[in-house]
């Protein structure tokens, strides 16, 4: 995933040794020593990092088909979920955080390998950090979305403290707010009762997207930290949510096997989007392949399906005329009730066909990223495969042998 260099932060830096430490949560630094030399001193922009298993590994110029890691941290708690801040990342810095089933965070520098470890042994929460992300355009604060269907809101200099969490009030979100800002939490949102699946900050950073195991898709005002909306699944759970690159449109994906194409600005459903044949597991915007009314996004799913995605009002499958009729007179079921907007049925969505599907021969799919050159796959097993994008007249590749490895191949236009 690209990583865009600025400036480095002049703010406190990690301490502790990543190889010398006595971190009961670090089990062992393994570093390719030339590798380490190139990327210390890389112009590639592009640096990857995925975990699997109790294991973070990161490459350098991974779309190069690079086969060995530079670092690899093996761990004594399995880590869930990580993310680069992009603001502060440079040359000789990339902030990196990474959430565990235990609670804990390390906010770790991938290039001088040190760490800080925030809410050590679950001080502040015990709660399994489902997701992390930096705030948009802030050095040092972050947030987590946990497994007790909590956010937290944190900053990376600030010393652990106490909390309550608010009870539940579904459909509404309890809100607590610290007034000592050094200490962390800075504040707790109560979103659900069920784990959080997901989270997506809108390009312009204003409006968080969450996802949960409830099956409700929720917008929340970063401003205000208030809950502007919500909208339920067609069925299930709600496992993964991206937005588009301008922030017009959100898309999810859930158990009821549909990536939906939602409207955050008008607040209803665009279409909905038929070609996986179980959960779909991850989605992700293509800006590379995006223009104008014409947006991209590529989907993976649990039927070991990828499916590539071109929304436009012009290519819609509209709904029968019966349908559109009853859609006029039952107008009340897109109208919130408590701030919840109810799911259409089938008949009154728009239908939105795959362009493509390419099968990857494993259904443990659990990530999906692009970049202008190509596709990168994830698989629970530890697996990582790169293909590259194909010209139109390109077949699709055949299916892809199980190896722990980046290559380079081709699946579809």
């Amino acid at each position: 995933m690209p990583r865009t260099f600025g400036s480095r932060s002049k703010a406190n830096r990690p301490k502790s040794g990543m190889r010398s430490s006595s971190n009961t949560l670090i089990s062992r630094v393994s570093v390719n020593a030339e590798l380490r030399a190139n990327f210390n001193q890389r112009t590639d922009t592009t640096v990857t990092f995925f975990h699997s298993g109790k294991s973070l590994f990161w490459y350098a110029n991974s779309y190069a088909a690079l086969k060995e890691p530079v670092v690899r941290v093996l761990f004594a708690s399995a880590p869930l979920c990580h993310d680069v801040n992009q603001v502060t990342s440079s040359q000789d810095a990339i902030d990196l955080l990474i959430g565990f089933e235990t609670g804990d965070i390390l906010w770790i520098d991938a290039v001088g390998l040190r760490y800080n470890r925030i809410n050590k042994g679950g001080a502040v929460t015990r709660s399994a950090v489902r997701q992390v992300r930096w705030l948009p355009g802030s050095e040092t604060q972050f947030i987590t979305a946990h497994q007790d269907g909590s956010i937290l809101l944190w900053d990376r200099d600030a010393e652990d403290g106490q909390f309550s969490l608010p009870a539940a009030d579904a459909p509404h979100m309890p809100v607590h707010r610290s007034e000592d800002k050094t200490r962390n939490p800075q504040s707790v949102w109560r979103v659900s009762s069920q784990p959080i699946t997901e989270v997506a900050f809108a390009p312009d950073g204003q409006q968080l997207a969450i996802v949960c195991e409830d099956g409700l898709l929720r917008l929340v005002d970063m401003a205000t930290e208030s809950l502007t909306c919500s909208f339920k699944s067609y069925f299930g759970s709600l496992t993964c949510v991206c937005w588009s690159v301008d922030g017009r449109i959100l898309a999810t994906g859930g158990q009821d096997d549909l990536v939906t194409l939602w409207s955050p600005h008008e607040r209803r459903i665009i279409a909905r989007a038929q070609g996986h044949s179980s959960f779909v597991s991850g989605i992700v915007a293509d800006p590379w392949r995006s223009s104008g009314d014409t947006y991209r996004f590529v989907s993976i799913g649990q039927d070991a399906n990828v499916c590539i995605w071109d929304f436009s009002p012009a290519l819609l499958t509209r709904p029968a005329r019966n349908a559109r009729t009853r859609m006029s007179n039952t107008e009340h079921v897109f109208s919130p009730s408590n701030g919840v907007y109810d799911a259409p049925g089938r008949a009154l969505v728009p239908v939105l066909q795959p362009i493509a599907i390419g099968l990857t021969g494993s259904n443990r799919l659990c990530d999906v990223r692009v970049s202008e050159t190509g596709f990168l796959f994830l698989h629970r097993d530890s697996q990582l495969d790169l293909y590259s994008r194909p010209s139109a007249q390109a077949e699709p590749a055949p299916q892809m042998s199980r190896s722990f490895s980046i290559r380079a191949s081709t699946l579809f236009s």
